[in-house]
């Protein structure tokens, strides 16, 4: 956690290494066991960590190893055009897509 908020606070990312630690280790905690997860945005895109096979190899191992894994391919103009028409919804600080403006 404070190596975390150290890098953050001077403006640094967070290493790979560190990001699947901390999601192991908050897989491994009783209520997550309990309840499951669903991560997204994992395997990232960036493989000069590791490749997606790498990726999906440390996944699996992880101490709640998932039943399954989806992976959605967008392309990059899909994702562009999805995301520049989602709209801000200031009252709860959430985004819509222009179908469900605001709750």
């Amino acid at each position: 956690g404070t190596e975390v908020i150290d890098r953050l606070s001077h403006g640094q990312a967070i290493p790979e290494t560190l990001t699947l630690k901390i999601i192991n280790q908050r897989i491994s905690a009783l209520d997550i066991k309990h309840h499951g997860y669903v991560l997204d945005g994992v395997p990232v895109l960036d493989s000069e960590f590791l490749s997606t096979e790498e990726q999906l190899s440390v996944i699996k191992n992880f101490d709640l190893t998932p039943e399954f894994i989806i992976n959605i391919k967008i392309s990059d103009e899909d994702l562009i055009d999805r995301r520049s028409k989602q709209l801000l919804f200031p009252p709860t600080n959430t985004l819509h897509s222009p179908d469900n403006i605001a709750p």
